[in-house]
């Protein structure tokens, strides 16, 4: 009776192994067509690029079935994330993202962007996005790398005070997030007071502005100067993923951009602060 029950267990133990063979077979199989969110989102870039006579959504869209979605990598995970946020499916967005939001790091940092932006745009938390920005701003410092910051929600929350009329609210937000930042980083939010030029025009701030945006302009040409000086020896530049119909998605876990290509946007920002100065002075 026992040795039937060892062979019993033997017959038993060899099923389950086969089983898990197979299992793992077909899901190798079935993921031979498809492909990692990182490759996904780098042809979807591509579609929404060449193909402008379409609805970004529409260039992007028929990559959604082919990504494989179990299985990831941290780094994969959050690109899948990034991959439903660029389609608009915001609750898938947000769950995937939640995933990062405890941690401390770049995959972190972009999560939390990403979330900011769910919640003002799809969920109109626009009260909870104004206070979970200062939470924000404690839990990541400004980083060179990141060059969005808290543009995007300084941006969402100044145009909705500015439609409301509380123009007083509009400079009191750009102050806050300019007053994190120093000139070391390409940091879009120094075009705020480009931005919003009106806003200071109505409360007579108008030299205010110029004196932001002057100020910017200096400082940032000061730190392009250092740079260009320390050059380093060998700086391969990056494949670079975004086209102008996916401006404004980058972010620090998908911009890689060299030593150079980094001088590239503050030469841009510097242009973009020139052209303000210039057409406001």
């Amino acid at each position: 009776m026992k040795t039937k029950l060892i062979i019993s267990n033997k017959i038993i133990t060899l099923f389950l192994t086969f089983m898990l063979i197979l299992s793992g077979e077909l899901r190798a199989q079935d993921n031979q067509n498809k492909l990692l969110p990182s490759e996904a989102l780098t042809l979807m870039i591509h579609a929404a690029a060449m193909n402008p006579e379409l609805k970004r959504i529409d260039a992007t869209k028929p990559y959604l079935s082919r990504v494989i979605t179990t299985d990831l990598s941290r780094e994969e995970q959050y690109i899948l994330g990034d991959i439903y946020f660029w389609n608009f499916m915001p609750d898938e967005s947000f769950e995937m993202f939640s995933k990062f939001l405890d941690d401390n790091n770049d995959l972190a940092r972009a999560s939390w962007q990403r979330v900011l932006q769910i919640r003002f745009r799809a969920y109109n938390e626009h009260d909870k996005v104004e206070g979970l920005i200062k939470e924000f701003r404690e839990k990541f410092k400004p980083d060179p790398r990141d060059r969005f910051y808290v543009f995007g929600q300084t941006l969402n929350l100044g145009r909705k005070y500015a439609e409301e009329v509380n123009h007083e609210r509009v400079l009191s937000l750009i102050n806050e997030e300019l007053e994190t930042l120093n000139y070391e980083g390409a940091y879009r939010s120094f075009e705020l007071p480009g931005f919003f030029f009106e806003s200071y025009e109505v409360l007579g701030k108008k030299k205010e502005a110029l004196t932001l945006l002057k100020e910017a302009k200096k400082g940032l040409e000061l730190t392009l100067s250092e740079r260009k000086k320390n050059l380093p020896e060998k700086d391969l530049d990056y494949l670079p993923l975004y086209a102008t119909r996916a401006s404004g998605m980058e972010n620090i876990v998908t911009d890689k951009l060299s030593y150079g290509q980094m001088n590239g946007k503050f030469e841009e920002l510097i242009d973009n602060l020139s052209n303000y100065i210039e057409k406001y002075r």
